[in-house]
């Protein structure tokens, strides 16, 4: 393993429940500890390793079970909360993140547009020097004098940008959505201030030696498609995906003419090494990156508080979960051994404590079995 993978994460995030407030289908469940696993393997020195798997110092594993739901979570283990190479916890924080961009977008004083900013590369550009070539010619067009000069004509009051990164036949591809908002009683239309960002993107970009093309730049004002993106934000929707709903669902996003980093754990799993290796690739370019970055005090402007959040998130999250099994830290190993965590919590949502205690006693008759026939 390289260098480059030296670095550990932190790792100390205390899970009540983790699972999503929404409980989803078991199979999509088992598919993201199967796509955490395998970034497990890859990264051997991120804080994906430990991702509910570690239990919190002086407690037990535990099971907890809604009869209003069907649906089981584990308690007393540690999350890392990476959205970027993490999948299991990537949907946590996606669901937190719908609600958030939800409440803003659907303020009633405002207007809202996004914004799409890319550049051209070639296949064999470094993930690494893209995002660093991007980030500058972003800086550079929204500070100084003519940026502010833009946003006041406008009528900008903030804005919450996201990157996002795809690999396709022409290589990596980064590129930065962002949601822009004005109050709702400015009167300047969006087609010049399209116009007038787009000379300033270009003129970023010829700075830092590189252009783009005629879709470098783009802005979209479809408040529906904006509104429908955020409806499905935080599940797995198919199907096609317009500009506006690309604006925070790269988790969960079929990338046309490129995939996404979850498509390139999903190869490796496959057997794809290649995969593998960019998949390690894009997690140490994006270490430690802000994914999504609010403009300062844009919250308090729209009184996005974390209790108004926390009490959205409450509403879809049942409050009957109850202890249902307790599990020892000698059969929690057994459970990590094989990677059970999601069979055995697929047993776990039937409410069935006897049933979870014999896949256990199961376990632990097949691992007592391969340890005599070593010994022999």
């Amino acid at each position: 393993m390289s260098e480059e993978f030296d670095g550990n994460e932190s790792l100390g995030i205390i899970a009540e429940f983790t699972s999503l407030p929404e409980p989803e289908p078991a199979h999509l469940r088992a598919y993201r500890f199967c796509l955490q696993s395998a970034a497990r393997r890859l990264l051997p020195n991120f804080g994906v390793c430990r991702c509910l798997r570690r239990v919190i110092p002086d407690k037990l594993p535990e099971i907890h079970h809604s009869v209003e739901n069907e649906h089981a979570g584990y308690r007393n283990l540690q999350l890392c909360m990476l959205i970027h190479v993490c999948p299991v916890c990537a949907a946590r924080i996606a669901r937190q993140r719908q609600v958030e961009i939800r409440l803003a977008t659907e303020h009633m004083s405002t207007e809202w547009v996004m914004l799409t900013y890319t550049m051209r590369h070639n296949r064999s550009e470094k993930l690494r020097d893209q995002l660093t070539t991007m980030c500058k010619a972003y800086s550079e067009v929204h500070s100084g004098k003519r940026a502010v000069f833009l946003h006041e004509v406008y009528g900008w009051i903030g804005s919450i940008r996201i990157w996002e990164v795809t690999h396709g036949k022409a290589g990596w591809h980064f590129h930065f959505h962002e949601l822009v908002c004005r109050w709702g009683t400015h009167g300047r239309v969006w087609d010049d201030f399209e116009s007038d960002l787009r000379k300033a993107w270009v003129r970023a970009l010829n700075r830092q030696g590189r252009d783009c093309n005629t879709h470098g730049f783009s802005l979209s004002d479809k408040r529906k498609d904006i509104a429908d993106y955020v409806t499905k934000y935080g599940h797995l929707p198919r199907g096609t995906w317009d500009d506006a709903a690309e604006v925070t669902a790269e988790q969960y996003k079929d990338a046309e003419g490129g995939r996404n980093p979850w498509h390139l754990l999903d190869a490796f799993l496959l057997g794809d090494r290649e995969s593998g290796r960019l998949f390690q690739e894009y997690a140490v370019a994006t270490r430690r990156k802000q994914k999504v970055v609010w403009s300062k005090g844009l919250r308090d402007k729209l009184d996005i508080s974390e209790e108004r959040v926390t009490a959205q998130l409450s509403e879809n999250c049942a409050s009957d979960y109850t202890l249902l099994a307790k599990i020892s830290i000698d059969d929690w190993r057994l459970i990590l051994r094989g990677d059970h965590r999601a069979e055995l919590l697929r047993i776990a949502d039937t409410g069935d404590r006897t049933a979870i205690f014999e896949f256990i006693e199961r376990l632990r008759a097949r691992y007592a079995k391969k340890k005599d026939h070593r010994e022999v």
